[in-house]
């Protein structure tokens, strides 16, 4: 997906004060992740992985081309997270996925962090982020992956 067709489907999902600008977050993500992957990166953001059998640290960056889903080490000390991110918060290279290997098949954007099920090679691994309607970057990768914002199943 484009950047103004991923901003078009999270807008009516975020807070009034956001609207209309997710568009320059989800830019802020991808040139952030700019150079780290072969391709064009299609979006980035950073998810919280609270358990399950990945052999990844607690903060990652998931950046997704058209081809792959990459995960990189995150390191979320920022005033401004998630609304803004620097290069040097996306560190080394922790795992690569086909594209068409991960899906996120469940959210629950209720609450005081939101919770993603993202399927990952068939195998399924909740995450959490900050809430998504103030978070345009992981909404934006919710929905390039297939998930909804509104809490329906996938």
């Amino acid at each position: 997906m484009q950047v103004q067709e991923l901003a078009s489907a999270i807008d009516p999902h975020l807070t009034a004060d956001l609207r209309g600008k997710g568009a320059s977050v989800i830019e802020l993500w991808r040139a952030a992740a700019h150079g780290r992957v072969d391709g064009t990166v299609e979006a980035a953001a950073q998810f919280q992985r609270p358990s399950g059998r990945m052999k990844l640290p607690q903060n990652v960056c998931l950046v997704l081309t058209a081809d792959e889903v990459v995960a990189f080490k995150f390191n979320p000390r920022n005033l401004t997270h998630p609304l803004e991110v620097t290069p040097r918060q996306v560190g080394k290279e922790l795992e690569r996925w086909p594209r068409s290997a991960v899906r996120v098949t469940a959210v629950d954007p209720k609450g005081m962090t939101s919770k993603a099920t993202f399927e990952i090679e068939g195998a399924e691994q909740g995450m959490r982020c900050p809430p998504l309607a103030k978070n345009p970057a992981a909404a934006a990768v919710i929905v390039a992956l297939g998930g909804s914002l509104d809490g329906s199943p996938s």
